[in-house]
């Protein structure tokens, strides 16, 4: 069948050169402060910044008053399922691989299936042609194919993948390269899809652990689960995550497959499936762990994929809601909860900080301690909006200390990168797929970076302190520069702890 021309990994979604609205942002501001005038103008933002930060933070105690409990869909226990799972692959370990499909091959009592491996693009055939040949050895049900020139990155894969699926299939499962699932994963899934209608299915992310540390790491990345699809299933909105997804062959067909539009195909088929009326849930049962990125570097864009493609993803479903509305306004929450789930404003609350002193010059001491004071609580309640669940979750179920400090010390390394992110969806800047890689990378050099950066802070302070002496603007600027000292610490601790991990792993991954 015929798909949507999808959007190359590496180009840019249609619409306006990446420059134009920076561009206009700026001209319009130059305009605003010729009028207002600077200090006016940076009360007014700073009002509007933490007015919306503080709305992305109620937002899941909203969430949790506005879900009802799903309703209990009528059981299929007639249903006849046949699924096509779908292992997309791109440049990645052959070992990696090769131990994800043993997983597959290991399924106990399940359904009739098919696993279809799409390796595509990947130049080196010492890479692609280890699959090829283990899905020959292996034979039914596994089948290898490997295609050059596909545009869309993971979402192109995907729709070839579908095009070629068997004609009895009912469904799609969707496994990454680097999952190995559980011996019932399939018959969970046949289970699953008898007990309710629903069209389409998302499991939970999970990370392998093997001591306090990486059990740390693993925490923070599956907080979205425990914080937002919980909630989002209650309401019956919850989103497609990219793997470990299950979708039926004709709402896959009925929106015309998979998109590139943004960098977040999941969550943007999640949101056209439910645009389209189709029925989601989430499962919250654990059938496979997946690999952590192995440094610090490959962990920041990987976040930034998500916080942009999710926002991006908003803008769209935001206009396409306002051209011909098709959710309901607890629908339309829900799914702004799940895609802002990444995103805060610290970017734009630390630039009107920096103002703080310009305008403190400008002759306006007031306004200038309102910005500051103001920004100031824009950041915190971003903080709090992440670190304050995960520890009122670790006191609870009791975590390692170690595991407690490496989760928060990983949320609080990254949001500097989701808040730049943030702004750079907002912007409407390019984006592209950048696939998370699965070997270990060498140093980086993240650790030295944030030793000297430590370094140019503690002198910036000192100095501030002697030119600026005491007052409420020296304190202010003080506190946020021990704010920026104590996210350069955080960066060592999440670094070392990923370097630990990816050590553990070996330096090639293996079955």
């Amino acid at each position: 069948m015929d798909f949507p021309h999808p959007v190359d990994g590496n180009e840019t979604a249609a619409g306006p050169p990446a420059w134009l609205v920076p561009a206009l942002w700026v001209l319009l501001l130059a305009l605003l402060v010729a009028v207002v005038g600077l200090p006016v103008l940076a009360v007014v933002l700073a009002v509007a910044v933490l007015t919306v930060q503080l709305a992305m933070a109620a937002m899941p105690a909203i969430g949790l008053r506005l879900r009802e409990a799903a309703a209990a869909s009528a059981p299929c226990p007639g249903r006849k399922v046949f699924l096509s799972v779908h292992v997309p692959t791109h440049n990645e370990p052959p070992e990696m691989v090769i131990a994800t499909l043993q997983a597959l091959a290991r399924q106990k009592s399940a359904p009739p299936h098919e696993i279809i491996v799409l390796d595509n693009n990947t130049a080196d055939p010492q890479v692609w042609q280890p699959l090829r040949d283990w899905c020959q050895r292996h034979g039914a049900p596994f089948r290898f194919f490997h295609a050059e020139n596909v545009r869309g990155a993971k979402a192109g894969a995907l729709n070839i993948a579908l095009a070629k699926a068997d004609p009895r299939s009912t469904h799609v499962v969707v496994v990454d390269a680097d999952y190995r699932v559980t011996p019932d994963f399939l018959r969970t899934v046949d289970t699953a899809l008898r007990v309710c209608d629903a069209d389409f299915l998302q499991f939970p992310q999970a990370f392998a652990a093997v001591d306090p540390v990486d059990l740390g790491l693993a925490k923070e990345l599956v907080d979205y689960f425990r914080r937002h699809a919980r909630l989002a299933d209650g309401g019956g909105t919850m989103l497609l995550t990219g793997t470990l997804s299950v979708i039926s062959v004709p709402a896959l067909r009925a929106v015309n497959g998979w998109s590139a539009q943004t960098a977040t195909e999941d969550a943007e088929m999640g949101v056209r499936l439910l645009r389209a009326g189709f029925r989601g849930r989430y499962v919250d049962r654990i059938v496979g762990r997946g690999l952590m990125a192995f440094d610090l570097t490959s962990l920041k864009k990987q976040r930034s994929r998500w916080t942009k493609g999710n926002v991006r993803m908003l803008i769209l479903t935001l206009q396409s809601e306002l051209r011909q509305r098709r959710l309901d306004n607890r629908q339309l929450f829900l799914i702004a909860m799940q895609l802002t789930a990444w995103a805060n404003l610290m970017l734009p609350a630390l630039l009107l900080a920096a103002l703080a002193p310009l305008i403190w010059v400008w002759g306006a001491e007031r306004a200038a301690i309102w910005v500051l004071a103001l920004s100031m609580a824009t950041i915190v309640v971003a903080m709090l909006t992440d670190l304050a669940p995960m520890l009122a979750r670790a006191r609870r179920q009791r975590w390692h200390p170690l595991t407690t400090r490496t989760a928060l010390a990983t949320r609080l390394s990254l949001q500097p990168t989701t808040a730049w992110s943030t702004i750079d969806a907002l912007l409407h800047r390019s984006q592209s797929f950048a696939k998370t890689p699965k070997t270990i990378a060498a140093g980086n050099g993240v650790a030295g970076r944030s030793t000297l950066m430590l370094l140019l802070l503690a002198v910036a302070t000192a100095a501030l302190l002697v030119l600026m002496g005491g007052g409420a603007m020296t304190l202010g600027l003080s506190l946020l520069l021990a704010l920026m000292l104590g996210w350069c610490l955080v960066q060592d601790v999440s670094h070392r702890a990923l370097q630990r991990y990816a050590r553990s792993i070996t330096q090639e991954v293996r079955p």
